[in-house]
């Protein structure tokens, strides 16, 4: 854990004991990167097979966009990934369960209490 977050822990709980799991962390981050290996080779097999040459050209560059997290993607006038990405899951369902998949399997990662993580788990 970077000293960045011992520190916040330690001003913001200083009556709690901060237990590291370095296994957990090595667990995270495996599955995460298996989502996107996966969610990389979905692409790749669509791009390599499209149906027509408007689904190549529109896959074409997503392959980053897939992996990044959604509130990385930026949204100007001159490059507007969120759309690219957008149209790029309008054109393919699969790819778009696989990538709504990886999100969902993101967003659990991200709860900090046991309440949080089990509403999510229900929902």
């Amino acid at each position: 854990m970077a000293g960045g977050y011992t520190a916040a822990v330690e001003k913001h709980l200083p009556h709690v004991a901060l237990v590291l799991d370095p296994v957990f962390n090595i667990i995270t981050r495996n599955i995460v990167q298996r989502m996107n290996e996966n969610l990389t080779d979905l692409q790749r097999e669509m791009y390599n097979t499209p149906t027509d040459k408007l689904h190549q050209i529109i896959l074409k560059g997503t392959r980053w966009r897939l992996v990044m997290n959604l509130e990385n993607l930026t949204q100007n006038a001159k490059v507007n990934e969120k759309a690219q990405l957008d149209e790029a899951l309008q054109l393919n369902a699969s790819l778009s369960k696989a990538y709504y998949l990886k999100e969902d399997q993101r967003q659990f990662w991200n709860h900090h209490s046991k309440s949080a993580t089990q509403k999510h788990l229900d929902a």
